[in-house]
């Protein structure tokens, strides 16, 4: 399949994630902003190969349970194994606030799944989604597992192809050393439009034969003052974690 048509059926499978409902012709090719003729085609593709159900009466299309099986054979991966859910929960119903796990995708921290804040405001994310390594307490501590020259060598890719940070010697030398003592990391990670601070250590094991990390963040005027308890408890759930 040409690049331009895998995207086109990747936009229109996370448009039917949003949309949780069947659809027309019509309001699908307005949401892609794609013509008609091109979203008629795409979705003709998919309903021959038994991914997409149509209704003829009402002229609407809808996934079908062939397309979850895709998929399925990975609901026993060691992403988010039952051990690291266990922690996620309780760090989740202890706090309150959003707990994540992660692992490295070149130069990006992608999101194996999450447990989110009740609360309005809130990290929101989603399994899948992805940040710069440099940009996250989560990316920081798993830069902290390279060694110095490699971790250089992230950073500076990172500021050319996605206009992070630039690489400076003496501040993250000092950010690296402090996160492989520390055993994990806090930052705040974001500023716009609130503040929010994330305390990060890395979980035992592995998803695709990389390191993953666990985070707990929210807006940092709730984590700050118990950021202590925070890093306590996940320190405690790995090691118990470890033991089992």
């Amino acid at each position: 399949m040409k690049l331009k048509s895998a995207e086109r059926v990747m936009q229109l499978l996370l448009l039917f994630k949003d949309l949780r409902r069947p659809a027309t012709l019509q309001e699908l090719a307005a949401l892609l902003d794609t013509p008609k003729s091109s979203t008629m085609y795409l979705l003709k593709t998919l309903q021959q190969m038994g991914f997409l159900n149509f209704n003829a009466s009402r002229q609407d299309y809808f996934p079908t349970a062939r397309l979850r099986s895709l998929s399925a054979w990975m609901d026993d991966s060691p992403g988010i194994d039952a051990p690291v859910a266990a922690i996620m929960r309780r760090l989740h119903e202890r706090f309150g606030e959003t707990v994540a796990v992660g692992v490295r995708n070149d130069l990006f921290l992608q999101y194996l799944g999450a447990i989110e804040s009740s609360a309005v405001v809130r990290y929101s994310i989603s399994a899948g989604d992805q940040r710069p390594l440099v940009e996250s307490a989560m990316g920081w501590t798993l830069l902290g597992t390279l060694s110095d020259t490699a971790a250089e060598q992230v950073i500076r890719r990172a500021a050319i192809q996605l206009g992070t940070a630039p690489f400076v010697p003496e501040t993250t030398a000092d950010q690296l050393a402090r996160i492989r003592v520390q055993k994990g990391y806090v930052r705040e990670d974001l500023v716009k439009p609130y503040r929010a601070t994330t305390i990060a250590m890395l979980l035992p094991g592995s998803f695709n034969g990389q390191l993953r990390v666990l985070g707990v963040g929210g807006p940092t005027d709730r984590i700050l003052p118990v950021a202590l308890d925070i890093a306590r408890e996940i320190r405690t759930l790995i090691s118990t974690m470890e033991k089992t």
